[in-house]
């Protein structure tokens, strides 16, 4: 179970903004872009209903093969450029590339660019290809959607012709994974700590290591690793188990449990922080079938990769 869908039914992913919400454009924040009216929309007005391979990820992701593509297959940390068309459960379309001057977009697999539905679903396509993705909320915007056009909890259907893949050279490849492999962490939540302070609201920050650079602050969009622990010191959720690919997300804007909204705040490039939360900024009485128990206090420890500042 990934952090998304924790943060889905825990967090939502994208940068909320007036903008059309596209998928990838509201992750990169591209509020001030001009839309044109919208034209008739990229490869259909319906989600399509036959398929030439099916199947569903533990993560509740749908993938639909409707035409299979040519040459190599994308895989994380390739650049790809695709047409797509968003709908909603209710069929009503939300976004598609016809609504930017009928532009393909572009963005880096795997880098956190995009909702975790596409950079997950998009990996294994072909150029030529088109793909359907059944996204869960978990996997797109999550329990706070993103108003006014993403309902509360939506499943989202997107429909994706691959273009182009530019793929990553080998020693990118390599470096990526290294980097990869020493950000993923112990299996167990840290004992020793440069710095412990516990806020009002029972929020306990334990403090690592520290990073270098500006602090973190609200508005702006970082990167991270993290691991997640029970009570019990079962893992339940990780960076580690998708991919090690880092998660993305901005600070305030409620895409994520209240006590990383919180916890986050100060932290520095480099850096690695604990949080124990208690159930009132995670879960609360609740919880989070079947994963999370109601009234449940959740430790996290995060590993700060990249600050992004708002309006960026």
């Amino acid at each position: 179970m990934q952090i998304k869908t924790l943060f889905g039914s825990l967090l939502g992913i994208a940068v909320l903004s007036a903008a059309p919400v596209c998928v990838a454009r509201s992750m990169l924040s591209m509020a001030g872009q001009n839309r044109t009216s919208p034209a008739p929309i990229t490869l259909a007005d319906k989600p399509a209903v036959k398929f030439i391979k099916v199947h569903k990820l533990a993560d509740g992701l749908k993938i639909e093969d409707i035409r299979m593509g040519h040459g190599p297959a994308a895989r994380t940390g390739d650049s790809v450029s695709v047409h797509y068309t968003g709908w909603l459960a209710n069929g009503a379309i939300f976004d598609a590339s016809k609504f930017h001057g009928d532009t393909p977009f572009t963005f880096q697999l795997g880098a956190g660019q995009v909702i975790k539905g596409w950079d997950i679903g998009v990996v294994g396509m072909r150029a030529g290809g088109i793909r359907q993705l059944v996204i869960p909320a978990s996997l797109a915007y999550g329990r706070q959607g993103a108003p006014p056009t993403i309902p509360p909890g939506a499943t989202l259907t997107f429909r994706i012709h691959m273009l182009t893949i530019h793929g990553a050279s080998e020693a990118v490849r390599h470096h990526r994974k290294a980097q990869a492999a020493r950000q993923t962490f112990s299996a167990k939540p840290a004992t020793k700590f440069r710095k412990t302070w516990k806020l009002a609201d029972g929020l306990k920050l334990e403090e690592i290591k520290l990073g270098q650079g500006p602090k973190v602050k609200n508005g702006e969009t970082i990167a991270v690793h993290y691991t997640g622990w029970l009570p019990n010191g079962k893992v339940f959720d990780s960076s580690r188990m998708h991919g090690n690919q880092q998660f993305t997300f901005q600070v305030g804007a409620g895409q994520v449990i209240r006590g990383w909204d919180v916890g986050v705040l100060g932290m520095r490039v480099g850096g690695v922080r604990q949080l124990v939360i208690p159930a009132k900024l995670a879960y609360g009485r609740d919880g989070s079938p079947p994963t999370i128990p109601p009234n449940t206090p959740l430790t996290f420890k995060i590993h700060l990769l990249a600050i992004q500042p708002a309006g960026w």
